[in-house]
């Protein structure tokens, strides 16, 4: 059978978006490949999730109940073995820290779940030592370069920082007058952004900050409903727009630099798009959860 990982330069050739110079002929993003399976050819079924480092790519294929684990090296993914975890249903997001430890966010039992290098069990990842208050209902999760775990509690509308084993950190309030927030990141300074769907702008909290405050106004005339981000090291935030399929770029002033993708079926196009994130390397990997796909970019700069 044909292998899922498409990575020929046929197909790059055919389907490759022209290459967009954004800030002065600073970034470039070039579609790379699309992922559309495991090792075995088995089929992803909306996937929602996905994150990857400079060696390693993990796919949260939610409908299947499953992780499938890539190895990423010179800008090749390969391999694609199956995790099938007991304690684990329709993951949705996922990060791996530095140690290769994978959390997962539980879609349906909206809870964390740590799995070790190999794919193991290690447990639920819950928050220790809380203050007084309410109940946590994670719907998104970072993890730092320090291995800290940023949580977006939208029980309590705040954003959790705990450290690798879950102690309690710290709690950022959501803003006053805030929408609907979907999305936490947090970038190389220690900034801890957040994203507001319906009013399609970001928040930020610069480190030690006990407050977010605007980012940006208002990104309706760039995005749709933004739903998802991350951040390179060199500050650019990659900003995934659900309902327009496309992803828009900004600078560490908050400044729009242009956009990336379409919405589409092709290759480089995104249908109704999810998870995002971005290597050291310069990879940046997307989950296209209509298009049952994982597809991979490069950020040139």
């Amino acid at each position: 059978m044909v292998n899922a990982i498409v990575m020929s330069v046929v197909l790059l050739m055919m389907f490759a978006l022209p290459v967009q110079s954004l800030a002065a002929e600073t970034v470039k993003v070039r579609y790379l490949a699309s992922v559309y399976a495991d090792s075995k050819d088995g089929a992803f079924n909306v996937p929602h999730g996905v994150a990857c480092t400079g060696k390693s790519v993990i796919v949260a294929d939610t409908e299947n109940d499953r992780l499938v684990l890539f190895a990423l090296e010179q800008g090749v993914v390969t391999g694609g073995d199956e995790w099938k975890i007991p304690e684990l249903t329709g993951p949705v997001r996922a990060q791996i820290n530095s140690k290769g430890e994978v959390l997962v966010l539980d879609g349906r039992k909206l809870r964390i779940v740590k799995l070790s290098p190999e794919g193991s069990f290690k447990g639920y990842f819950d928050a220790v030592g809380l203050p007084p208050g309410p109940g946590v209902v994670p719907r998104n999760l970072k993890v730092d370069s320090s291995d800290n775990v940023y949580v977006l509690d939208i029980f309590g509308g705040r954003v959790l920082v705990l450290n690798a084993g879950g102690n309690f950190q710290k709690q950022i309030p959501f803003p006053e007058g805030y929408a609907f927030i979907s999305d936490v990141a947090v970038d190389s300074r220690g900034v801890v952004y957040l994203l507001d769907s319906v009013k399609a702008m970001i928040y930020s909290a610069p480190k030690d900050a006990q407050t977010f405050t605007p980012f940006t106004k208002g990104l309706e005339e760039h995005v749709k409903f933004p739903t998802d981000m991350a951040v390179d090291g060199g500050g650019t935030i990659f900003v995934v727009d659900h309902n327009g399929g496309i992803i828009a770029m900004l600078g560490q002033n908050g400044a729009f630099l242009g956009h990336a993708a379409a919405f589409g079926w092709k290759g480089g196009q995104l249908r109704y798009p999810s998870q995002i994130c971005v290597n050291d390397k310069g990879n940046l990997f997307i989950a296209d959860r209509s298009n049952n796909r994982i597809q991979m970019f490069e950020v040139i700069k």
